[in-house]
């Protein structure tokens, strides 16, 4: 008893001789800076940098006292938010604070929308969009505008960078990796020598969605118990899930680089290749196989590819087998007969289809693999169909500017076509800058509006010579509606032309994209224009609506006009019934990445082109960075994946299976077939009514002009593409041979 009064007495004692150090309060948020802090009057969207100190991640920003929603943590020090293009239509200011999630909240600091300077603009940014850098390397910028001198400075973010004067008309810059590492809308200003600011022109920065790598294991049997499985690859975020085959798991680890998760026996249950996902903030990463194989030692087949060849090609032809349990002497049989046959691995074979073999169209081979035990697989069909045969119908290997018969014209990397009510063929010819007509039984090709100069000018715009004919800056996309009137995505200046052919002569105005007229003389010279577009996202009536990036379009029925918003990640619809021209939003949330489900939250990467479905309940979509074919359901706005696992390549097989290499363009034929210009595999893909995806032409990575039969002729870029319901026939603008070509399927 007494030894314990002693020790509770030390204890008293040494208590009393410690100091008492109280918890210590977390310093409160402070804000030092936001950039940019001044502006112009009608300029875009753009995102603000705030910096400061003791930030958290429930921090907001808060605009006018309102939060800007969603706020961006950085880090302790950078907030990101995104600022409305609302928000700068006046002349005023705005406060900006910081209050963080705890509640405290930091002194204001002012946003000031002023009037732009009258002698310096930004007319455009090379590049206009790029993929967050996850390492320090800097991007480098190139900006074409006007008023430019030795003395201009650059500002990103408000603050003035190390530039380079190039011109009167040019400029460029070295950005900071912190300012490309993070996604947003970089705003980008130029300050002249006496201090005034242009206009804001901004550069998308995305956020690359997860990347899955490998799985391990890539293989299990079927029956198999319960197991924890490895995905490995890039990008995972602390929110990710996996999905197989839809069904939804939470991971028992997550690293930027490493997901383990459990896999249950019902997700294995079958022999069968099962689609994994990571599913995350940022998207759906691509699709991978887990490939389910038997219980039994029995060889199986999943895939032959491809699975169709087309009869008279002038050369064998290599077929792969896809499957399961194949031995170093397992053999493939054709209609029972042995053929010589190479291994490459458990899961691949190969061997070569004789020209005679596929001279005959509508003969099918049955596929079979038997190995050295004796024992056999499943059989898979292999197809000799009739053979396409591509020709050209206009242009010459050499660019310029030439109308005249099909020997005779020329063109300067033409992009997309559309069929007008007069049956003739209407191109958007991207760096004439101008729109040309062709008919497509000679290939006589005339030009309809354009003088190849790029720039920007409307009918009316003014009665100078040198600015009385109508200018576009690369367009790309074209529409024709039944009044035959030309809708035009004018890329360059972002906006939305038409062009209306009369008996008295041609007529061009722009009907969406908002747009001002350059009244300084200087600057018209300088950009060989009346007008200057003005990019951004706005819905609205079509004087008020923004695009940032506008491509491939296509006409409906009704009137609608869809649009590839390109670098915005926004499939727009435009009224052309209405005189207001309204723009409304069609598809996606304007965040880079792939998300199918709800038109809520599907994700794009770089939607550039889109064509209707026959019966016009559905639109098809280029998607190019995420290497798929997606499918817009109209009446709800969900999203689809029509084909393309998302890895590149240039595998044929079923939606899952089939890759892409940057699929650029689509047309739609009668009975719902789609075909796609895939861009850089230099080849013309066709996509069937049941999902599988086919070569229809082209020699893959060879790019030397060549006519013939489909997989016997070469293209190179090929972009536009275009489905003839009159004839059956699909025309291609190869960009790279300067020449509209012809395939008959």
């Amino acid at each position: 008893m007494n030894r314990s009064k002693h020790v509770l007495a030390l204890v008293a004692l040494l208590a009393a001789l410690v100091p008492f150090t109280p918890v210590a309060r977390a310093a409160d948020p402070t804000l030092k800076k936001i950039g940019p802090d001044t502006v112009s009057v009608g300029d875009p969207d753009f995102t603000l940098r705030v910096t400061g100190t003791a930030f958290d991640e429930n921090s907001v920003i808060l605009l006018d006292g309102a939060p800007l929603q969603p706020t961006q943590f950085v880090s302790k020090k950078v907030l990101h938010a995104t600022i409305p293009m609302s928000a700068t239509s006046v002349a005023g200011t705005h406060t900006v604070a910081v209050r963080r999630g705890d509640g405290v909240t930091t002194a204001t600091k002012l946003l000031t929308v002023g009037a732009k300077s009258p002698t310096v603009t930004i007319d455009r940014i090379d590049p206009d969009a790029l993929a967050a850098f996850t390492f320090g390397f800097a991007a480098r910028f190139r900006i074409s505008g006007a008023g430019f001198n030795e003395d201009s400075k650059i500002l990103i973010y408000g603050a003035a960078q190390d530039t380079e004067f190039i011109s009167k008309t040019a400029l460029s810059v070295f950005v900071p990796h912190e300012f490309t590492s993070v996604p947003g809308i970089l705003p980008i200003q130029i300050r002249a020598a006496g201090g005034g600011l242009s206009n804001t022109f901004t550069v998308t920065v995305y956020d690359k969605p997860a990347v899955i790598t490998s799985l391990d294991p890539g293989n299990v049997k079927a029956g198999a118990v319960a197991f924890e499985m490895k995905i490995d690859g890039a990008g995972f975020a602390k929110d990710a899930v996996v999905t197989i085959d839809g069904l939804e798991l939470v991971p028992t680890s997550i690293k930027s680089q490493l997901i383990k998760v459990m896999v249950p026996a019902s997700a294995v249950a079958n022999v069968s290749q099962v689609v994994v996902y990571v599913v995350q903030s940022t998207g759906l990463s691509n699709a991978v196989i887990l490939r389910v194989t038997p219980a039994t030692d029995n060889p199986f087949l999943y895939t032959v590819a491809p699975d169709e060849v087309q009869a008279g090609v002038d050369r064998p032809t290599s077929i792969t087998v896809n499957g399961a349990n194949f031995a170093e002497k397992s053999k493939v049989f054709l209609n029972g007969t042995e053929v010589k046959t190479t291994f490459i691995g458990k899961a691949n074979v190969s061997f070569t289809l004789s020209k005679e073999n596929s001279a005959t169209a509508g003969v099918t081979f049955q596929v079979q693999v038997k190995n050295a035990d004796g024992l056999v697989s499943n059989v898979l069909p292999l197809k000799i169909v009739q053979a396409s045969v591509v020709s050209t119908l206009a242009g010459k290997n050499l660019d310029g500017f030439e109308d005249g018969d099909s020997a005779t014209a020329k063109f300067r990397r033409p992009s997309r076509m559309a069929i007008g009510p007069d049956g003739f063929y209407y191109l958007a010819d991207q760096q004439n800058s101008a729109i040309r007509r062709i008919n497509p039984a000679t290939g006589f090709t005339e030009t309809i509006a354009g003088d190849g100069k790029p720039g920007y000018v409307d009918s009316g715009d003014s009665t100078d010579p040198g600015f009385s004919v109508p200018r576009f800056n690369n367009p790309l996309g074209i529409a024709v509606a039944a009044d035959g009137a030309i809708f035009v995505a004018d890329y360059g200046n972002r906006v939305i032309r038409r062009v209306r052919v009369t008996g008295s002569g041609v007529t061009v105005d722009t009907v969406a994209g908002a747009n001002e007229l350059i009244d300084d003389k200087d600057q018209r010279e300088a950009t060989s224009s009346t007008r200057r577009g003005k990019q951004g996202f706005a819905n609205g009536a079509g004087s008020v609506a923004r695009f940032r990036g506008p491509d491939g379009m296509v006409m409906a029925s009704d009137g609608t006009l869809y649009v590839a918003d390109s670098v915005n990640q926004y499939i727009r619809a435009i009224d052309t019934t209405n005189s207001t021209f309204p723009v409304s939003t069609a598809s996606g949330i304007g965040i880079t990445g792939f998300t199918d489900g709800a038109k809520e939250t599907a994700r794009y990467t770089f939607p550039l082109d889109v064509a209707l479905t026959p019966d016009e309940t559905g639109l098809v979509v280029a998607d190019f960075g995420n290497n798929r074919v997606r499918l817009v359901d109209l009446a709800t706005g969900s999203v689809s994946t029509v084909a393309g696992s998302g890895f590149e390549g240039s595998a044929s097989g079923g939606p899952l299976v089939a890759q892409f290499r940057g699929p650029i363009g689509v047309a739609v034929g009668l009975d719902g077939t789609i075909y796609v210009t895939d861009n850089r595999s230099n080849t013309i893909r066709r996509i069937g009514p049941d999902g599988n995806t086919t070569t229809l032409a082209g020699g893959g990575l060879k790019s030397k002009f060549k006519d013939g039969i489909g997989p016997d002729a070469n293209f190179k870029d090929p972009r536009g593409i275009l489905f003839d319901p009159s004839t059956g026939t699909v025309f291609v603008s190869d960009q790279g041979h300067q020449r509209l070509r012809k395939i008959v399927p």
